[in-house]
């Protein structure tokens, strides 16, 4: 049995066919409600999936609209960076022995561009962790406030329960005493 049926037993005095038509329209209520439950409960789920997707997409499309800009600020200069190209590609032809020169330069920058991008993502990674750090601190901070408060309050109820337990005890032996020592008395 699950939680939405129950089962009901018929009174004396209700008829046979009163009793089965009751309890046909509670087993289809409880079915149809059951069915309402899931799909609400799956709703739910697929809503929090739906908002999850549009949240990325969200994400992806500010994304790739802040690479147009920058696309487009770098479509501004590309005349000039063509004219400044033919003027390389005229200055490397008329200087054959420093072309490795450029290809170490060229390897460094490219290097140092990939540590960058590495060192950004290692800082963010850190960020991350830190903001972890310092949530599941104040988080446990929390857990020992509330450990402290009922390890207080159980201290509290036992201190309450042995005071208790000692004045009984105190009063049955004075009572053993008033009677001068009574064997049928309990101890």
């Amino acid at each position: 049995m699950n939680f939405f049926q129950t089962t009901v037993k018929k009174p004396k005095e209700m008829s046979e066919e009163a009793f089965n038509a009751g309890a046909e329209l509670l087993h289809k209520f409880q079915t149809e409600w059951e069915q309402i439950h899931s799909n609400s409960v799956q709703a739910g789920h697929q809503e929090k999936e739906l908002s999850k997707l549009i949240q990325r997409s969200q994400a992806e499309w500010k994304q790739m609209e802040e690479m147009f800009a920058k696309f487009c600020s770098h479509l501004h200069i590309l005349p000039q960076l063509l004219m400044d190209v033919d003027k390389l590609a005229e200055a490397i032809g008329n200087l054959d022995s420093a072309v490795e020169e450029v290809t170490c330069a060229v390897d460094l920058y490219e290097k140092v561009c990939l540590e960058q991008k590495q060192c950004r993502g290692r800082q963010e990674e850190l960020q991350h962790v830190n903001e972890l750090r310092i949530a599941k601190r104040q988080e446990l901070e929390k857990m020992k406030e509330l450990l402290a408060g009922k390890h207080a309050s159980t201290l509290s109820k036992l201190r309450a329960k042995q005071a208790t337990l000692t004045t009984e005890r105190q009063d049955t032996l004075e009572q053993a005493i008033d009677s001068d020592l009574d064997p049928d008395l309990p101890i």
